[in-house]
């Protein structure tokens, strides 16, 4: 068996569902800003959840469950300490 051909489709399929959900991102970075959330901070947060969804989605060595759990907790604490006083 030709590992190019079990291997190479996959990964196109795997990528294939990667574009189409990395072009939501954007919106959801603005959204976060138009909640008043701070630029850097909605950012780091959409680069966190780019990394998760990429190890899962590539199973790139991705993080158990209770760390993904911490790690998304953080992120919400992060959030909540870094809106902007723009109001």
């Amino acid at each position: 068996v030709d590992l190019a051909t079990v291997v190479v489709p996959v990964a196109v399929e795997r990528l294939a569902v990667v574009d189409a959900d990395a072009r939501q991102r954007p919106r959801a970075v603005q959204q976060l800003e138009a909640d008043g959330i701070a630029p850097a901070a909605a950012t780091l947060v959409r680069l966190a959840a780019d990394g998760l969804f990429f190890a899962r989605a590539l199973k790139l060595a991705p993080p158990s469950d209770a760390v993904t759990a911490d790690v998304l907790a953080m992120l919400l604490d992060l959030v909540g300490s870094h809106q902007s006083n723009a109001d």
